[in-house]
């Protein structure tokens, strides 16, 4: 063996190199084939490649298989049967490991619940995973809920609740979690009943908490769920928030003045003056990523109110990444005031812009006030939920942008591509994305504009994101197809581009030529 595989650091990264990507999603499948092979190979590569292969866990059923085989009748992936009780000795292997585990994905498998029952009788210690420092927990069937305290310990650092519980359970949790696990980080809950938040503030070094939606309870027949905001009084450690705030709730407004440290703050709510309240009251300075996802039913009386809530937005001059989702609850009613996007010109540091609004006000002349505004973005999306082809601005927008915003790495837009505008001498070298929508487009437009869009940005990766149906006459399928032939010919106009550029510097740099070299 090499003597640099004799260095830990060295044997560590090497294994760790070897782990695949651990997901969040709910296909949370693991390859663990090559470190598994390269636990097998000596002494020396055991332990640190070990404790790499156990770190994280698909299901606690993995430790489970490290007991006899003749105490467990096994079927399938997911059905365990313990037909003995182990003796002491026979926990060796399961002890060697478990306390490797980093990380779990708590998902229910059969026969579950008398595993935990004979582990919890057979082994001394109260916790099964003593270093465990992320949970998730993605299911959890009738009676498994009782054993996991048994996983919450004083290493856990983050808590995922992906699975709808009883609300009686989640604040069992929470009061376990409150007591046992004092150094917390991150929680992220599915739904939490009113008692379950009351527990929040007991967390006092709680970084991160997300809450996708609440466990309500109704006063009376037909009245609206009783429902109120988490409170964070005592959350002075908090950096990012994510919480949904209904159209309609019982207790006090969300106060945010006393979150100093919120950096990161994601928002689903309904636009009326208090969303403007909670906006104004976060740490200005602090705040460097702000996440709107706004229902709207504009006020008749003040047709610029959208304006006005991107005027508040702009207050926070520090934020890098900004998405704005506004979405009308009532498409068929008149279309309030054209949204200006001069009024996020303010946020100088901006490197993340996405906004989805109503009817944005796309000038051409808007573009070249960008690389003042915004000198930094790299990524530039605007959606609407109109589709207006007089609104969209021509296809020399790119070349705009490319003047403008010399950073940008993503583009969504939604530009006229049926007048192609004369050539242009602009051309940036950036590898871009570019995603063009419900873009309109003729079909005897497209191979131009594929022309034009590789001129401005040779290396361009041309995505969209709807498909064609090509036996149907439809305008936005009839689209679908020249965009689809447009994302086709790009790579070909790019390496044509490219040939001639390798062409012209050997000629003009070639001793032999009568060309003198610039």
């Amino acid at each position: 063996m090499h003597r640099c595989l004799e260095v830990s650091e060295i044997l560590r990264a090497v294994f760790e190199a070897l782990e695949p990507p651990v997901t969040t999603d709910s296909n949370f499948k693991l390859n663990k084939g090559p470190l598994s092979a390269a636990s097998r190979v000596c002494k020396g590569f055991f332990e640190p490649a070990s404790n790499v292969l156990w770190r994280s866990i698909p299901s606690f059923s993995c430790l489970i298989r490290c007991l006899p085989p003749d105490t467990l009748e096994i079927r399938g992936t997911t059905k365990f049967r313990l037909i003995r009780v182990p003796v002491e000795d026979e926990w060796s292997q399961f002890i060697k490991h478990n306390r490797r585990v980093k990380r779990l994905r708590w998902t229910t498998f059969a026969g579950a619940t008398n595993v935990f029952k004979v582990i919890r009788m057979s082994l001394s210690a109260s916790l099964v995973l003593p270093n465990l420092e992320i949970i998730e927990i993605a299911s959890v069937k009738s009676g498994e809920e009782a054993y996991l305290p048994m996983f919450l310990g004083p290493s856990l650092r983050q808590v995922r609740v992906l699975y709808t519980l009883d609300s009686d359970m989640i604040c069992a949790i929470l009061a376990h979690i409150q007591h046992s696990s004092p150094h917390l980080r991150s929680l992220e809950l599915s739904s939490c009943p009113l008692t379950g938040l009351l527990i929040l503030p007991q967390f006092r070094k709680l970084e991160h908490f997300q809450l996708t939606d609440y466990t309500t309870a109704s006063s009376a027949p037909g009245a609206s769920p009783l429902v109120t905001i988490p409170p964070f009084s005592n959350s002075s450690a908090l950096k990012s928030l994510k919480i949904p705030i209904p159209q309609w709730f019982t207790a006090s407004p969300l106060d945010l003045s006393s979150l100093p440290s919120l950096t990161h703050l994601h928002l689903r709510s309904a636009i009326d003056s208090q969303s403007l309240n909670n906006l104004l009251n976060v740490n200005i300075t602090a705040l460097t990523c702000l996440d709107l996802q706004l229902d709207f039913d504009f006020p008749s009386e003040d047709p610029d109110f959208l304006n006005q809530v991107l005027r508040v937005i702009s207050q926070h001059q520090n934020l890098e990444f900004l998405l704005v989702y506004i979405e009308e609850n009532d498409l068929h009613r008149p279309i309030p005031a054209t949204l200006e996007l001069e009024n996020l010109f303010p946020l100088h540091n901006l490197r993340h812009l996405e906004v989805h609004l109503l009817e944005p006000n796309l000038r051409l002349d808007l573009f070249p006030q960008l690389s003042r505004a915004w000198p930094h973005l790299e990524h530039f999306s605007v959606q609407t939920s109109y589709i207006s082809e007089t609104l969209s601005p021509p296809l020399e927008a790119l070349a705009l942008c490319a003047t403008h915003l010399p950073n940008l790495k993503y583009l969504e837009l939604e530009l006229d591509a049926t007048i192609i505008p004369e050539p242009t001498l602009i051309r940036s070298m950036n590898k871009i994305v570019i995603q063009l929508g419900f873009s309109p487009i003729a079909e005897g437009t497209w191979a131009q504009a594929a022309a034009y869009i590789s001129s401005v940005y040779p290396h361009a990766n041309l995505v969209h994101d709807f498909e064609s149906d090509d036996d149907s006459d439809n305008s936005d399928d009839e689209a679908a197809r020249h965009w689809s032939n447009v994302q086709d010919l790009l790579p070909t106009l790019a390496s044509v581009r490219e040939t001639e550029r390798r062409i012209l510097e050997e000629t003009t740099c070639r001793p032999d030529t009568d060309v003198a070299c610039s």
